[in-house]
């Protein structure tokens, strides 16, 4: 299972699933244009949707400069340091 295709609410299922329609594409090809091979950039779109879901209520209602925002962050994070291992955990455990 991919964590993009989990909807942090039932309730707001239908509300998750067209936020990852309209922005997964992007964010993917924003982190390999930044120099992710395409698993290390699947690996980070990943944690981001995580880190989106973890937000709840408190997530923004137009949620794209944030996931741009985040996709750069963490796109050079990769670069400098490798993988998240709290993502690394995550994906092990699931």
């Amino acid at each position: 299972m991919q964590l993009a295709d989990a909807s942090p609410a039932p309730a707001n299922a239908e509300v998750w699933h067209r936020t990852v329609e309209a922005h997964a594409a992007r964010l993917w090809r924003q982190a390999v244009a930044a120099g992710l091979s395409p698993t290390a950039a699947a690996e980070t779109c990943e944690l981001i949707w995580l880190r989106l879901a973890q937000l709840g209520g408190r997530a923004p209602a137009d949620p794209g400069p944030w996931l741009d925002t985040q996709v750069r962050r963490e796109s050079g994070a990769y670069l400098r340091l490798g993988p998240d291992p709290r993502h690394l955990a995550t994906a092990q455990s699931a």
